[in-house]
């Protein structure tokens, strides 16, 4: 089974037609295990479990959808409301929705490897690079047109919400962005992989010229948290 490219082809487990009217009597097999149910499980256990399939669809991907996926967000996870959100605020509402997208597939993507006995690549490493991942994410996603749309419509640029945001400080030499271009090739080859590395609260640093000479300060990249500045 193909690993779901996008959210038109519903959930991982369910697909319309592998069901017929009397669903819980037609299952195969193969179909009960992936749902994670044997044939002799309840007949309610079974339709609870094709619910719960049927009920995991991917989100819509249009432009009213996202507007409306960004204002959810905005409302319900940072508590706040079109009066008292400002340009930092829209950025992390903006990736809440974007990872929104990013956890279905990842879900669908490490179901399907489980399925395939797959063996993973473990990447280790003492710094990773990574760099800014939000424009990265939406243009991986093939949704930065709608996503631009989107955010005109309520009111923001989105090249202005991706400055928001700060690199990771994960590192801050050559090693860490070799580190972060391997992975880059693994995901583009399809490999099952992982990166493991360290979480530096002080990765990087900021340099300014004071009074002639050069002056580090630590760079505060998880003050705001995850999704902070």
């Amino acid at each position: 089974m193909d690993i779901p490219k996008s959210g038109k082809g519903g959930a991982y487990y369910a697909r319309k037609a592998d069901f017929d009217d009397d669903r819980t009597e037609t299952l195969t097999s193969k179909k009960l295990s992936k749902l994670g149910i044997t044939r002799e499980s309840s007949r309610d256990e079974q339709k609870v479990a094709l619910l719960w399939a049927l009920l995991a669809s991917y989100l819509p991907e249009d432009v009213k959808s996202i507007e409306k996926w960004f204002v959810h967000h905005v409302e319900y996870t940072l508590v706040r409301g079109r009066g008292n959100l400002n340009t930092f605020g829209a950025f992390q509402a903006l990736a809440y929705s974007v990872r929104d997208r990013l956890v279905e597939r990842w879900k669908d993507t490490q179901l399907y490897f489980k399925e395939k006995q797959c063996k993973r690549v473990a990447y280790i490493s003492l710094e990773f690079l990574m760099g800014r991942s939000l424009q990265n994410a939406i243009v991986n996603l093939g949704l930065e047109d709608n996503y631009a749309t989107a955010m005109k419509n309520v009111g923001y640029l989105l090249e202005d919400l991706y400055e928001e945001e700060s690199d990771a400080g994960l590192g801050n030499g050559g090693l860490g962005r070799l580190a972060a271009c391997f992975l880059d090739s693994l995901a583009t080859l399809d490999y099952p992989a992982w990166g493991y590395g360290l979480r530096y609260k002080y990765g990087m640093f900021y340099q300014k010229v004071q009074d002639g000479q050069q002056i580090e300060f630590p760079d505060y990249w998880l003050i705001h948290g995850i999704l902070g500045k």
